[in-house]
């Protein structure tokens, strides 16, 4: 990575100079582009979906968008079961609450989000309340986390594009009190995690016991969900306010294979916040 010249503003805390003295931001939003670049190949899936759905999921649930993608609720549920105990296999220690705030003694923050999880690096808290957090909600937060950010927070593989210290620094604060350059590493972290989590679901799915067509069906499903949290992001580093499902665009290219390195959970003091979605 490319040093910069820049010196952080004094409001910025030590711990996150590496942000101005070690990365140029610009140079590593092309890599991550070069790294997680979707085929151009279309799909006959994606190109139904493109033709037959609606321009977002604005307005629907997961049920709605599962009919969509003709998931089958079976299939559905043993990636659940699978993705759990591939977590699990990692250390991952994975507890559902009815109280996340209770579970983890943290009381989350008012700034207009829910939170559907929380974690210290190596345990998981996840809500289980169903209008929150059903089948395919399930598997996205397990995803996100233990195939996406935890990786980033113990993996020590150069592959990855932030050390571990790092990536927990720019993870667990609440972004919305980020400087702005913070904020746009934030965002990258962000698109790495989301594209580990579509290539460790890709790798989950080979060893399901499902049809082939529903094993394209999920990861379409999970694809198009990371995209829609990019867009989500993106707008929300621009200071835009919009709900995730609006951004969700139906049959996007499915990023192509890549190294995956392995993940060794290691427990922190600080609480990252859940995944979020907009109440709105």
């Amino acid at each position: 990575m490319t040093a910069t010249a820049d010196h952080p503003p004094p409001e910025v805390p030590p711990s996150q100079h590496f942000v101005w003295t070690k990365y140029d931001l610009r140079a590593l939003s092309l890599e991550l582009q070069r790294r997680f670049g979707p085929r151009e190949v279309r799909t006959t899936l994606q190109c139904r979906l493109r033709d037959l759905g609606p321009d977002s999921a604005e307005g629907m649930d997961q049920a709605d968008i599962a009919h969509l993608y003709r998931l089958s609720p079976d299939a559905c549920e043993r990636l659940l079961s699978l993705v759990e105990s591939q977590a699990r296999s990692q250390g991952v220690e994975l507890e559902y609450s009815d109280d996340i705030s209770r579970s983890t003694g943290r009381v989350p923050l008012d700034n207009g989000y829910e939170e559907t999880a929380q974690t210290d690096g190596q345990a998981l808290w996840i809500h289980c309340d169903g209008s929150r957090t059903d089948t395919l909600g399930r598997i996205e937060i397990i995803a996100h986390f233990a195939l996406g950010h935890f990786l980033q927070w113990s993996g020590d593989d150069p592959s990855l594009m932030l050390d571990p210290e790092e990536a927990w620094t720019i993870g667990w604060p609440d972004p919305c009190g980020l400087h702005p350059r913070v904020k746009s590493l934030w965002g990258l972290y962000e698109v790495e995690a989301l594209m580990l989590t579509v290539e460790g679901l890709r790798r989950a799915l080979r060893g399901l016991d499902i049809s082939p067509d529903q094993r394209e069906r999920l990861l379409q499903n999970f694809t198009d969900s990371a995209f829609a949290n990019l867009d989500f992001i993106e707008a929300y580093i621009r200071g835009l306010r919009g709900s995730f499902n609006a951004a969700w665009r139906f049959g996007r290219p499915i990023p192509a294979p890549r190294h995956y390195p392995s993940v060794n959970p290691i427990k922190r003091h600080s609480l990252e916040l859940g995944l979020t979605r907009s109440r709105d």
